[in-house]
């Protein structure tokens, strides 16, 4: 049996490590989507879910910020446009 060469091991448990992380973003992410579908399946209407759950969606799309425009309504969370500049965004 040939010794194990100590860089083998550091790169394996880098290796190791990595997918670790990776899953656990991975359920993360299927976690956020799982509750972001649960409010949207509530009474109001979509897009009233998604403005009740903001940090949700921000999260999600790794974000400080968002802006939804909807029935000629724009609203921003977070880290967004105001409503003057947004909406000159949108009309572009």
């Amino acid at each position: 049996m040939q010794p194990v060469n100590f860089w083998t091991v550091v790169i394996l448990q880098i290796v190791a490590r990595e997918d670790v992380d990776d899953y656990a973003y991975e359920l993360k992410v299927k976690d956020l989507q799982s509750q972001l579908l649960e409010y949207m399946r509530g009474e109001h209407g979509h897009y009233t879910q998604l403005l009740e759950h903001p940090q949700e969606l921000l999260q999600l799309v790794n974000a400080q910020g968002a802006a939804f425009f909807f029935d000629d309504t724009y609203t921003s969370v977070g880290a967004a446009p105001d409503s003057a500049d947004g909406r000159r965004i949108v009309e572009c």
